[in-house]
């Protein structure tokens, strides 16, 4: 029986979404970038599982704080951040690992922070994004580097288009309206725009990679439509990285 992934909303948080990873036939659970350790406690009752591994995708404080300090199980994050937490599995570099009978992907997402990564479940297929990828955004680069964000996103927007992404926090609404504000309202973004007004955050859409690769303008960097726009306000557009930039640049600024 394939792992499944339950996604829910802290409402006392910033917009941050935790996930657990579940096995209803091992009746275990992961829990990635706990806000709140007693809120993970209740979903896995909800859900009959027990938590038994923490995966972390970066360090930031609203991604760890809800890591208890006498937790017993494995913790899974970027060998930075061994510095701060009990790390019992520090990874620096692509790798994978089992969970509940299944392969889990390791993949280095530097960008948003340099401590980054994602975790890939093939057999899913889901992503958990963290900050990197965001519905129809990107993560900022204040704490990282935006070349480098660039180039994680590259590799991500190759995953299988039916991939399901997972990200850390609701920003689909806003991103929605800052792809309107670059090339106008278009069908595809009427649509979305429309299923996240009907919407709570527990129940906006999960989409796809393929979906990101509709609307999505950081997936997007040499549309034409895209490009026109951001020369028209002054932005550097001569390759798909320098149009990434001025992005970036643009929604810091929205």
């Amino acid at each position: 029986m394939a792992l499944k992934v339950q996604r829910y909303f802290l409402p006392e948080s910033f917009q941050n979404y935790n996930h657990l990873v579940w096995s209803a036939e091992h009746k275990t659970a992961a829990v990635i970038d706990p806000f709140d350790w007693a809120a993970a406690e209740h979903e896995a009752q909800q859900l009959g599982v027990h938590l038994q591994e923490i995966w972390l995708t970066h360090g930031h404080g609203d991604h760890i704080r809800g890591v208890p300090a006498n937790f017993s199980g494995r913790i899974i994050g970027h060998v930075d951040l061994a510095s701060q937490l009990n790390i019992t599995q520090p990874v620096d570099q692509a790798t994978s690992f089992e969970f509940a009978g299944e392969r889990i992907e390791v993949l280095l997402t530097p960008g948003h922070i340099p401590d980054h990564i994602c975790f890939f479940l093939p057999n899913v297929p889901a992503l958990i994004a963290g900050d990197t990828l965001f519905n129809a955004g990107v993560g900022n680069t204040r704490s990282g580097d935006t070349p480098t964000l660039y180039r994680s996103i590259q590799r991500l927007k190759k995953l299988p288009a039916e991939t399901q992404v997972y990200n850390g926090h609701d920003y689909f609404l806003t991103n929605l309206k800052f792809t309107e504000s670059v090339v106008g309202s278009t069908e595809i973004t009427r649509h979305w725009i429309s299923q996240c007004e009907k919407a709570t955050p527990d129940t906006r859409p999960i989409t796809t990679i393929g979906d990101e690769l509709q609307y999505n303008l950081f997936l997007n960097t040499e549309r034409e439509e895209i490009i026109k726009s951001l020369d028209k306000q002054g932005f550097k557009t001569d390759s798909s990285e320098s149009t990434f930039a001025a992005l970036r640049n643009l929604r810091d600024q929205w």
